[in-house]
C-alpha cells in the first residue's frame, strides 16, 4: 500500500473515532441534561403535594400531635432540602438530612427568636437557606383547613441527585478524555513498538537475502584460491571454467537483485506483463544449484506448466517464490527433504495457481492463523518478516491471494498462491 494511502487512511480512522466520541460525549450530555429535568419536575411536583398535605397539619388551631409526629418522619425521608415557615418567614420545620441542621426540641426557642439578628447559628444558617432557596425558586404556599387562607410558605432548594446530574456531563467528558488520552499514548508506543520490529525485521532480512549469494561466493573463492580444488571443480562442471565464472556471476547479480527488491518494496512497483513459469523457473534453478552450500539433503522437483502473461513485478515475485521455498526447506528437519512446486493456469477462475509444498515440521492450526503475521515466527532466531513480505509482494503488489491449503504436524505443508490474469 502507498504511504499516502496508508496516511490518508490513518488519518480518517483518526478523524471517525475523534467524531464517535464526541457523539458519545454530546449524547450522554443530552440524556443527562434530560434526567436533571425530570428530577427537577418530580421534586417540584412532590413539594406541591407535601405542601398541599403539611399546610392543615402545621397551622391547625388545634395541632394533632401523631400528625405532626408522621409529617416529621415523612419530611425526614425527602431527597431535596425544604423549610417550612409561617406567613412572617419563621421557620416551622424542616428536613435535617438534607438541611444539615437539627431540629430544636421545641417550637418555643423558634417563636420568640429574633428572625433579624438570630442568636442561634442553627436558626441563622435555616434562614439564610431560606433566602438560597427563594432566590432560584418560588416559594409554595400552604394554606391551612378548608383551604382558606395562605398560612405559611414552603421554601426548596436542589436536592443532592440533582446536583451530580449537573456535574456528570463535566465527569463523564474527563473520563472520554483520559480515556482517549491513553488510547493515544497506547497506540504510540505500539506504533513505536512495531516501527522498531520492521526496522529489526528489514534489516535481518536483508541479511538473509544477502546470505545465500555471498555464502555461494564465499564458497566459489575458497575453491579457487586452492589449486586442487579449483583443478576438480573445473574438471567436474559442465563447460568447465566458464560454467565457474557464470555461476559466480549469477551470484552478483542476485546482490543486484536484492537490492532492487528493497528499493521497490517500499513503494508501488509498475506492473508489466510477464511470464510466470519463466520467473518461477529461474528461481528454483539458482535454489537447486546452491543446496549442496546451504548443507541441505534435498530434492526439488517442479511441474511448471506454460501460463499465459500478467502483469507481475518479477523482482518482487522473485522473491516471493524464493522466500516461499526458503521456508520450507528451513521447516525441513528431515534427512531425505523434498520440495515441490506446481505451477498451472486456471482458465475457469482466470488465474495462475501456484502451490509451494514441503515434507517438514508443519504447523498445528494456531499457528497457521498467524503464520502471515509480521514479527510472528516459529523459529527460534526468525524475526518473522519473511512470510508477511510474501504476503504484501502477493496481496497488495499483485492484487493477489496466499494461504496455507494444507499442513499436518510431522507430514509438512502446502502454501498456495494466485495471480489475477489481469
Amino acid at each position: 500500500m502507498p504511504a499516502t494511502r496508508w496516511l490518508f487512511r490513518r488519518t480518517r480512522l483518526r478523524g471517525i473515532l475523534l467524531l464517535g466520541l464526541v457523539v458519545i460525549g454530546v449524547s450522554i450530555g443530552a440524556y443527562t441534561v434530560y434526567v436533571t429535568g425530570e428530577v427537577e419536575r418530580q421534586a417540584e411536583l412532590t413539594t406541591r403535594l407535601v405542601a398541599t398535605i403539611a399546610g392543615p397539619v402545621l397551622f391547625s388551631e388545634t395541632p394533632d400531635l401523631e400528625e405532626m409526629e408522621r409529617l416529621r418522619d415523612v419530611v425526614d425521608e425527602v431527597a431535596f432540602p425544604f423549610v417550612f415557615t409561617d406567613r412572617d418567614g419563621r421557620p416551622y420545620i424542616w428536613n435535617e438530612r438534607q438541611v444539615g441542621v437539627p431540629l430544636p426540641e421545641s417550637l418555643g426557642a423558634i417563636r420568640q427568636a429574633d428572625l433579624e439578628n438570630p442568636e442561634d447559628p442553627g436558626l441563622r444558617r435555616v434562614l439564610e437557606l431560606v433566602d438560597e432557596f427563594d432566590r432560584d425558586r418560588e416559594p409554595i404556599p400552604l394554606y391551612g383547613p378548608g383551604g382558606g387562607n395562605v398560612v405559611g410558605f414552603l421554601h426548596y432548594g436542589p436536592s443532592r441527585l440533582t446536583t451530580q446530574l449537573v456535574w456528570m456531563p463535566w465527569l463523564e467528558a474527563l473520563l472520554i478524555l483520559s480515556f482517549m488520552g491513553a488510547v493515544l499514548i497506547a497506540f504510540r508506543n505500539l506504533k513505536s513498538s512495531e516501527q522498531r520490529s520492521i526496522w529489526v525485521g528489514m534489516a535481518k532480512e536483508t541479511a538473509h537475502q544477502m546470505g545465500t549469494p555471498l555464502t555461494s561466493l564465499n564458497g566459489w573463492l575458497t575453491i579457487l584460491r586452492d589449486p586442487e580444488s579449483r583443478t576438480a571443480a573445473v574438471e567436474r562442471e559442465p563447460g568447465g571454467l566458464d560454467r565457474v565464472l557464470h555461476e559466480i556471476q549469477e551470484d552478483v547479480d542476485r546482490l543486484g537483485k536484492v537490492s532492487s527488491r528493497f528499493s521497490q518494496i517500499g513503494s508501488r512497483p509498475r506492473l508489466q506483463p510477464g511470464q510466470v513459469d519463466e520467473v518461477l523457473q529461474k528461481t528454483v534453478e539458482y535454489l537447486r544449484a546452491r543446496l549442496p552450500h546451504l548443507g541441505k539433503q534435498v530434492v526439488i522437483e517442479t511441474r511448471i506448466e506454460p501460463v499465459p502473461p500478467v502483469p507481475v513485478s518479477e523482482p518482487l515475485l522473485d522473491w516471493a517464490i524464493e522466500n516461499l521455498l526458503k521456508n520450507g526447506l528451513d521447516a525441513i528437519d528431515k534427512d531425505q527433504g523434498r520440495l515441490e512446486l506446481v505451477c498451472r493456469h486456471d482458465a475457469d477462475a482466470e488465474r495462475i495457481e501456484i502451490l509451494v509444498s514441503d515434507n517438514g515440521r508443519g504447523m498445528p492450526s494456531s499457528v497457521q492463523q498467524r503464520i502471515f503475521d509480521p514479527g510472528f515466527s516459529t523459529k527460534q532466531r526468525g524475526w518473522g518478516m519473511g512470510l508477511a513480505l510474501v504476503r504484501r509482494i502477493v496481496e497488495e503488489v499483485h492484487a493477489g491471494r496466499i494461504d496455507v491449503v494444507h499442513s499436518v504436524e510431522g507430514e509438512g505443508s502446502t502454501f498456495r498462491l494466485w495471480l489475477p490474469l489481469d
